[in-house]
């Protein structure tokens, strides 16, 4: 009896099981059986984040009476991998075949491993921590972007200025890297804005964000964030020429001073 199980080129990713087929053949030599002959298929060693099994789990052979033969069947098996299995981990899954007596055929067992991989997946999370208005009161103003990792693996994540108003100038943050542990998952990133002097800004800014696993590259859904500058709402920035108007006067009245 041999179990053919299938060779798996790509990563098996949670929340996407993955059905192969198998093959089962049964050959028998200098024996009759009495009645068909049962196979039973069983998962019976894997991963503890693991969940495989067959379709039908139970196959029968009809052997006509003959002494001989070769006979197969074709089933279905699926592995199922569960949403904490860390991305890319090596593992191998065992499978067993029992075939019961009949006749003077007698019982058989065999197992099978099949090796694979376990995938990547999950999403960035990407919120503004401060609500989607932001009020203008400087010549520089930092936006806070919270961010969280709901991938199994560690993911890096980079932020671009896709629109910005004209006369404003956006600095995202450096590549930040996020694990999938529990306390590494999460953190706050800050978006710095300028303007020139005096410079009251209005309208709106876009943010892409680009998250990839950290090691093998493997991208995750983009995510993008949208908010505007109120300058209507901020405190007025005196423009420079104030300030020289009151240099002027001070000089002006050191000069009379010095001439008294």
């Amino acid at each position: 009896m041999d179990l053919s199980l299938p060779t798996l080129a790509a990563p098996v990713s949670p929340a996407e099981p993955q059905n192969s087929s198998v093959t089962v053949r049964y050959e028998w030599n200098d024996g009759m059986a009495e009645d068909n002959v049962t196979v039973d298929l069983s998962h019976v060693d894997g991963p503890p984040w693991l969940n495989s099994s067959f379709s039908p789990s139970t196959v029968e052979f009809d052997l006509g009476n003959q002494a001989s033969g070769v006979e197969t069947r074709i089933v279905n098996v699926t592995l199922d991998v569960a949403s904490d299995a860390t991305a890319y981990t090596e593992a191998e899954a065992t499978y067993r075949a029992e075939a019961e007596a009949s006749g003077t055929l007698p019982a058989a067992e065999i197992e099978e491993s099949l090796a694979f991989e376990s995938g990547f997946a999950g999403q960035l999370v990407a919120a503004l921590p401060e609500g989607n208005v932001t009020a203008w009161g400087g010549l520089r103003q930092e936006v806070p972007i919270d961010l969280e990792n709901t991938a199994n693996g560690p993911i890096e994540v980079d932020v671009r200025v896709d629109r910005i108003p004209a006369d404003a100038r956006g600095t995202p943050p450096d590549a930040i890297v996020l694990g999938h542990e529990p306390g590494n998952e999460s953190t706050t990133a800050t978006m710095e804005i300028r303007v020139p002097w005096s410079l009251s800004v209005e309208g709106p800014v876009e943010l892409a964000l680009d998250a990839a696993h950290e090691t093998e590259g493997t991208e995750l859904d983009d995510r993008r964030l949208a908010f505007t500058l109120d300058g209507r709402s901020a405190v007025p920035v005196p423009g420079p020429g104030p300030w020289i108007t009151l240099l002027a006067a001070a000089f002006a009245l050191a000069v009379r001073a010095r001439s008294r």
